[in-house]
């Protein structure tokens, strides 16, 4: 997959949110129309539409097919890792 993602932050913060907006080339497949939008780095709403462009084409009558996807990211958890005796070597 080939092609490009544009980034716009805005908002009262810098990054409160995001409006994203691509093309992308499948070789030899589809070409892919993106729009996206982040919310708090938590939420995320993207709708892309794939356009055919290889022989699949023919069967579909041209017609490409959208997506929608709705994200909601979890916080990530640290995870404090502690030695145990057998990862201590003595010199």
């Amino acid at each position: 997959t080939l092609g490009f993602i544009l980034k716009n932050n805005f908002g009262k913060k810098k990054d409160e949110s995001t409006f994203k907006f691509g093309v992308l080339n499948r070789l030899k497949d589809a070409t892919i129309i993106y729009l996206g939008l982040d919310f708090k780095k938590v939420y995320s709403f993207a709708i892309s539409y794939d356009i055919n462009t290889s022989n699949l084409k023919q069967v579909t009558s041209s017609r490409g097919g959208m997506e929608i996807s709705l994200i909601y990211k979890l916080k990530k958890q640290k995870v404090k890792v502690e030695p145990t005796a057998t990862d201590i070597t003595s010199p």
